[in-house]
């Protein structure tokens, strides 16, 4: 039962519990329970406030960039260690994705890194058409799955790639947020993992906005029965006990279950649902891993 719908049994039940009890008991001694019942459901209530604080909604923009920062530039960065450096040429026709991994392996961050390992997964997956698999795997291996499932995406298509953010970097001056945004355009397209992590961000901006929503929408019914408790007798809530919960921390349990409700409410794809609370909590990374 929401915190909304809570609310209005209460008070329902009040207008009820009152009518049954004013014949023998002085008003405000009938209403004082269920005031006091009410200031429990304002505490719940405020559980949401305290996670939204949690949150840290000012620096949500500035996480959110400076993931995307560090992924566009390790995507670049394996790119030029398989395909390598754009002021060279460009590989041959005959140098294929298997030859190129095979070749970058034999290096320490190719060999750190897997890259011959990812290809080889990704290669399995598609020739046997395991759906499920390349589902997992395209979050994962971002760009590589790209190589295996696009016979368009080819070496020579990601040199001419490598060589435009070469020049957007020479001509981005100062401009870093104009020159990222950029780069993404010209990666993204190639790199599942990159699009994931843009869904995670501004399927993160939603729940925000939504658990805003829901706060208000709670608001709004609190307000309406305090008032209408307060109406009927004259029982005190104390609004130190309703501050104080403010302030007061969250576990991570409740954090998560509050996240889950809000965001089923309001994101529908699974993955983006799962990876927008992840980037919320400072897990998404982990949870890519474990695609």
């Amino acid at each position: 039962m929401t915190y909304f719908s809570r609310f209005s049994v209460i008070f329902l039940m009040s207008l009820c519990w009152f009518g049954l009890l004013q014949g023998c008991t002085a008003p405000s001694e009938a209403i004082k329970p269920i005031a006091q019942q009410n200031q429990q459901n304002i505490q719940a209530l405020n559980k949401n406030i305290s996670t939204l604080l949690t949150l840290y909604q000012p620096l949500l923009a500035a996480a959110g960039d400076a993931l995307m920062y560090q992924s566009l530039a390790k995507t670049e960065q394996e790119m030029i260690a398989v395909v390598g450096s754009p002021f060279l040429s460009p590989p041959t026709e005959e140098e294929t994705w298997q030859v190129l991994f095979e070749r970058a392996s034999n290096t320490a961050v190719g060999n750190r890194d897997k890259y011959i390992e990812r290809y080889r997964f990704v290669r399995s997956a598609y020739d046997v058409n395991a759906t499920t698999d390349l589902e997992r795997l395209k979050y994962r291996e971002g760009w590589i799955y790209q190589t295996v499932i696009d016979a368009n995406f080819t070496p020579q298509r990601v040199h001419d790639i490598l060589k435009a953010l070469s020049t957007l970097r020479q001509n981005a001056g100062n401009d870093d947020a104009n020159y990222y945004t950029q780069v993404e355009l010209q990666l993204s397209p190639y790199d599942p993992s990159l699009q994931l992590k843009r869904q995670a961000i501004k399927g993160a901006e939603v729940i925000v906005n939504g658990l805003k929503q829901e706060l208000m929408g709670e608001l709004t019914t609190a307000g309406i029965h305090g008032q209408a408790f307060l109406t009927l007798g004259d029982s005190k809530i104390d609004a130190t006990i309703t501050t104080s919960s403010l302030v007061g921390e969250l576990n991570n349990d409740q954090l998560m279950s509050v996240l889950d409700t809000v965001s089923s409410k309001y994101l529908q794809h699974p993955t983006v649902k799962a990876a927008a609370v992840e980037f919320l909590t400072g897990k998404l990374a982990s949870l890519i891993e474990k695609l």
